[in-house]
C-alpha cells in the first residue's frame, strides 16, 4: 500500500485517538485549588512561576539513545516503579527502566525493532469490571509506536496485547524501507490504563533517521529532542487516586497543582546556545492533559516538519501548537546574547483542549552567550524533495462529506461517549471507505 493511501487512513485514525487522549484528558485533577479566571479573561501564571523560571539551574539532559545495529535495533524496556525527583519533589511512579522518561530508540527506514517489555510492576487487586469506560488494569500494559506506519497484528504494534504483572512480551515491528524519516514516540496503550501510565512517566521518542537529516543547514545543527511529560503527581510523589484523577472533571485541576510540564524528566531545565547558533528541536507532546503552545521569547520557530511528516518547507512561526500526542520539528536560529524563557502560551477557552481557559505556563530558560557561532537555516527549496504527499484536491474528494461530532457524558456512570449522538460502541462499524479514496 503507498503512503499516500496510508496517510488517508491515518489521518482518521490520528482523528479518533486524537479525541479520546482529549476525551481522556478530561479525568485529571492535581492537588491545590485551581486558577479562577475573571470573566472574559484568560488567567496569568502566579508571579513566583516566573520567577522559578528565571531561577532556574538544571541543565537540560539527553536521553539513553538505543540505536539499530545492522538493521536491528534490540532494546529492553522494564515496566517498573521508579523513585526519582521533579523540581526538588520526590515521585515514586510507573516507569521504563526506572526513568522518568524511557529511552530513545534510533532506526532507519527498513529496521526491525526487537523490544521486550518485561511487566515488573506489583499485581493490584482488580474488581470485575463489566464496561470498558471504567479504569481497570492499572499495572497491566503493552506498547504503542505512535505514529509509525506498521502492522497492528500478532507480537508487531498490536494495542490488544495484554501484558499483565510478571509477564513479558516480545515485539518485532517491521518498518517499511519506504517509511517516512521522522520524530515519533512510544507508549502504553493498555485500554483502561493508558492514561494513568502515560501521566506517570511512560514513554519515550523514537526517531526513523534519513530524510531530512541530510539537509546541509539541519545536519550542521545540534539536535534536541523534548519529550513533554505532564505528571500530576499528589503530595506523596506518586499517580494512583482514581478518585482525583478520574473525577470526571475537566483538566482545570491540572492547571492549579503548580506543576510544571517536564522536558526529559527535568522541571524547567535549562539550555544553552551561542549567539547565531541553529538547533534542530524535536518537540514530543507526551502528555494527556492540555494542549501547549509552545514560544520562544525573541525568536521564530521555524517548523519543518509535523507529526514525523515534512512539511516540503519552512514554515517560520510565532508558536506552535500541539496537542497530546502531536510532534514537531522546529529549527532555532539563537538571537542576541540574553536570558529567554519558553513558554507555553495561555488559551481561551475556544481553544483549549478542555474548553476552559488555559493559563500561561514556562518550559525552559535558554540562555543565549558566548562567541557568535553564525549558522545559515535552510532554503525552503532544500527542503521541497521531502514531502512524502502531494496535496489532496477537491476533484479526488468522493462520497458524501461527513460532519463528526464528538461528546462526552463524564455526568453518566460509567461515562459515555457519543459520535454524531450515537454512543460508541467497539464493536459496530459505524461507515465504511475504500482504500485510496479521499473522504471528508
Amino acid at each position: 500500500m503507498g503512503y499516500r493511501r496510508k496517510a488517508l487512513l491515518a489521518v482518521m485514525l490520528a482523528v479518533v485517538v486524537c479525541v479520546t487522549a482529549a476525551i481522556i484528558a478530561w479525568k485529571f485533577r492535581g492537588q491545590q485549588d485551581p486558577i479562577v479566571a475573571t470573566p472574559g479573561s484568560t488567567p496569568k501564571p502566579p508571579p513566583e512561576q516566573e520567577r522559578l523560571a528565571l531561577e532556574a539551574v538544571d541543565p537540560y539532559v539527553k536521553t539513553e539513545t538505543i540505536r539499530s545495529v545492522n538493521g536491528v535495533l534490540r532494546a529492553t524496556l522494564r515496566v517498573e516503579y521508579g523513585d526519582n525527583r521533579i523540581h526538588g519533589a520526590f515521585v515514586h511512579l510507573r516507569s521504563y527502566n526506572g526513568k522518568l522518561v524511557g529511552p530513545t530508540l534510533r532506526a532507519k527506514p527498513g529496521d526491525v525493532l526487537q523490544i521486550r517489555v518485561d511487566n515488573q510492576l506489583p499485581e493490584i487487586p482488580e474488581t470485575p469490571v463489566h464496561t470498558m469506560n471504567v479504569p481497570h488494569a492499572l499495572n497491566s500494559t503493552n506498547i504503542h509506536t505512535h505514529g509509525l506506519h506498521v502492522s497492528p497484528e500478532g507480537n508487531s504494534d498490536n494495542i490488544y496485547r495484554d501484558i499483565k504483572p510478571g509477564q513479558t512480551q516480545d515485539y518485532e515491528i517491521k518498518i517499511p524501507k519506504n517509511h517516512v524519516a521522522g520524530t515519533f514516540w512510544y507508549h502504553p496503550h493498555r485500554h483502561g490504563a493508558v492514561a494513568l501510565q502515560v501521566s506517570s512517566a511512560m514513554s519515550g521518542a523514537l526517531i526513523i533517521e534519513g530524510g531530512l537529516d541530510d539537509v546541509k543547514e539541519v545536519k550542521a545543527a545540534n539536535e534536541r529532542i523534548f519529550v513533554f511529560q505532564q505528571i500530576p503527581f499528589d503530595d506523596k510523589g506518586q499517580v494512583d487516586k482514581l478518585a482525583i484523577l478520574y473525577d470526571g472533571k475537566p483538566v482545570k485541576h491540572w492547571h492549579g497543582t503548580g506543576r510544571f510540564t517536564t522536558i526529559n524528566g527535568v522541571a524547567l531545565p535549562v539550555i544553552m546556545l551561542r549567539p547565531g547558533e541553529v538547533e534542530r528541536w524535536r518537540f514530543i507532546h507526551a502528555g494527556v492533559h492540555e494542549s501547549i503552545m509552545v514560544r520562544l521569547d525573541g525568536h521564530k520557530l521555524h517548523e519543518i516538519a509535523t507529526d514525523g511528516i515534512p512539511l516540503g518547507r519552512i514554515a517560520t512561526r510565532e508558536e506552535i501548537e500541539l496537542q497530546p500526542g502531536n510532534r514537531s520539528d522546529v529549527l532555532i536560529k539563537a538571537g542576541a546574547p540574553g536570558t529567554y524563557l519558553l513558554r507555553d502560551g495561555d488559551l481561551p477557552a475556544t481553544r483549549s483542549v478542555q474548553a476552559t481557559e488555559k493559563p500561561e505556563r514556562f518550559l525552559a530558560k535558554v540562555v543565549v552567550a558566548g562567541q557568535q557561532k553564525e549558522m545559515d537555516l535552510p532554503e525552503s527549496a532544500a527542503l521541497a524533495g521531502f514531502a512524502p504527499f502531494k496535496e489532496i484536491t477537491e476533484e479526488e474528494i468522493q462520497g458524501r462529506k461527513t460532519n463528526v461530532v464528538f461528546r462526552p457524558d463524564e455526568e453518566h456512570q460509567p461515562p459515555r461517549y457519543f459520535i454524531n449522538d450515537q454512543q460508541f460502541d467497539p464493536d459496530a462499524v459505524p461507515r465504511r471507505v475504500q482504500i485510496g479514496r479521499a473522504h471528508v
